[in-house]
């Protein structure tokens, strides 16, 4: 059974993804950016919006366990949980409660993204990654 946040989550990302399949990637993009403000619910549906693109993940792989793609599953919910924590400024349960985990491993998640090694490949690709995305948000917050 989900969560009325998840059911929520699941529902922003449905409008987007009919949004990009609509009228494009960027197209969607510039009209996330003409929000008025950037509150936590539009920087969330733009962090979803920019890790499904970067990582090439629909929102079901996201949400469905096990599966052929299990490794980038993880790797957008370490991301999911980076991005919301420091722009969104949820706290760890309430990340939880928006991608399905538990606190613990939200936990576990952003403790990784602190002891990313950039000398490792996968590590400094998403450390790459993370910067990509970093540098979406801080516009989408600026033109806001």
């Amino acid at each position: 059974m989900k969560t009325p946040m998840e059911r929520e989550t699941l529902r922003i990302i449905d409008e987007l993804h009919r949004s990009i399949e609509r009228i494009g990637v960027e197209a969607t993009i510039k009209q996330l950016k003409k929000t008025d403000k950037a509150t936590p619910t539009a920087i969330r549906e733009l962090v979803f919006l920019l890790v499904c693109e970067e990582l090439n993940i629909s929102k079901t792989e996201i949400y469905s366990k096990g599966g052929s793609c299990a490794y980038t599953r993880k790797q957008s919910l370490i991301l999911i949980s980076h991005f919301l924590y420091k722009y969104a400024s949820l706290s760890q349960p309430e990340i939880g409660n928006v991608i399905g985990m538990s606190k613990a491993s939200v936990n576990r998640f952003l403790k990784e993204v602190r002891e990313f090694n950039p000398l490792i490949p996968t590590e400094r690709k998403m450390l790459d990654l993370i910067g990509n995305i970093e540098s979406e948000i801080k516009a989408f917050k600026t033109k806001s």
